[in-house]
């Protein structure tokens, strides 16, 4: 259950099924919380995908990360329609985007984000299982971007529909595949 402080702002506790809870209560939406680190904070992402839209609107360029429509979309967009409370408790973060490990293609920069696609790592997350993993939009299975880069500079890495990471990739203009935000959040 949710308490409050001195300043008489919600406590969340550091438990997944709370967190969860609130989340869907404000946003309106399911969530499934990922991590929870020092008890202070909890790696979020949606149960489901919220959209589908290309990782980048281009001729099958080179592109990263840090230079995607994805990334402008949801640290725009998506974030700024968040409920102000949910905005409240979600810092902006340095995200690493480390080489495809599999066939050498460059990440790019770090970059700071509020709301993002996961990598390929963090994708392999236990709580991400068969169940949880595969996408889901407007009740079909969908594959859904990740940050990660894919196997040449115009692919990126994606979750296909049966939940399987795949570090291959799709092209990055391909206006087909889910997105499924991640965030972190304060709890205290």
């Amino acid at each position: 259950m949710t308490t409050t402080n001195n300043a008489n702002e919600y406590v969340l506790p550091p438990e997944k099924a709370e967190i969860e809870q609130w989340l869907s209560e404000q946003c309106g939406y399911g969530w499934l919380v990922l991590d929870i680190v020092e008890g202070d904070r909890a790696l979020a992402i949606t149960k489901l995908c919220v959209t589908t839209m290309a990782y980048y609107d281009g001729d099958d360029e080179a592109i990263t990360w840090a230079d995607s429509k994805l990334r402008a979309w949801l640290n725009g967009e998506f974030y700024a329609n968040l409920p102000a409370a949910v905005q409240a408790r979600v810092p902006e973060v340095t995200n690493l985007n480390p080489d495809n490990v599999e066939h050498g293609t460059p990440g790019g920069n770090p970059t700071s984000d509020r709301v993002f696609a996961l990598s390929t790592d963090e994708a392999t997350n236990s709580s991400l299982d068969d169940e949880t993993r595969p996408g889901l939009y407007n009740d079909v299975p969908y594959p859904w971007w990740l940050r990660s880069p894919g196997a040449s500079p115009d692919y990126a890495a994606l979750v296909d529909w049966e939940g399987t990471i795949y570090g291959y990739g799709s092209y990055v203009d391909a206006p087909n595949c889910g997105v499924r935000p991640a965030m972190w959040v304060k709890l205290g």
